[in-house]
């Protein structure tokens, strides 16, 4: 009897969390609306720790060549995002910063065309809130990294399947790789059509 009754509030509990669980979680709907109505925050990668790698290893000029170059790519994927992508509002942050905007601490985070840390950008609204990766991110739905764009929710999670959040690069194929701007362009019609099949 003691054990039946055990059993029976176990379960009654498990029902209880796993449907709060199950409430918390947003359909595609309510993410496409959430990510037209809210800010979505790109990552540029810095590969900081490669860099400092090499200047340990006493690699200086292979250092610099790997900073400018990355940093090259940030300025190409900033200006293809300003020319091409109007689904919803653009912010900025590098890397490094990740864990400060994982626990939504946006003080002098986010960073204006010159790369440098602008306190005056902000975020208004940070209950809808995306992250767009950009580079070597990892995709789910292939179940490797690649180079490309993914876009994940504020905790950096991957959003549902169905959802058009990814364009590849498609880098091994050389007839059939994307620049920044084809990626972002694609990106943005896809947010787009996706919208406005529900609203």
């Amino acid at each position: 009897m003691k054990t039946h009754f055990t059993n029976l509030i176990v379960s009654v509990l498990l029902l209880i969390f796993s449907g709060t669980s199950y409430a918390q979680i947003k359909s595609p709907a309510e993410h496409i609306k959430a990510m037209k109505n809210g800010t979505l925050l790109v990552r540029l990668h810095t590969k900081e720790n490669s860099i400092l790698m090499m200047e340990v290893q006493g690699q200086q000029e292979r250092a610099d060549k790997t900073f400018k170059k990355q940093l090259e790519k940030n300025k190409a994927i900033m200006t293809s995002f300003k020319n091409t992508f109007d689904f919803a509002p653009v912010l900025y942050f590098f890397s490094y910063d990740s864990e400060k905007v994982k626990n939504k601490n946006f003080n002098e985070v986010f960073i204006n065309e010159d790369f440098k840390i602008d306190p005056n950008l902000n975020v208004k609204d940070t209950s809808n809130i995306y992250i767009i990766d950009v580079g070597e991110v990892y995709f789910r739905r292939f179940g490797s990294h690649m180079k490309g764009i993914v876009i994940l929710d504020d905790q950096f999670n991957p959003l549902p399947d169905e959802m058009p959040v990814i364009v590849r690069k498609r880098d091994a194929i050389a007839l059939f790789r994307r620049s920044y701007p084809d990626m972002i362009v694609e990106l943005n019609q896809n947010l787009t059509e996706f919208y406005n099949e529900y609203y």
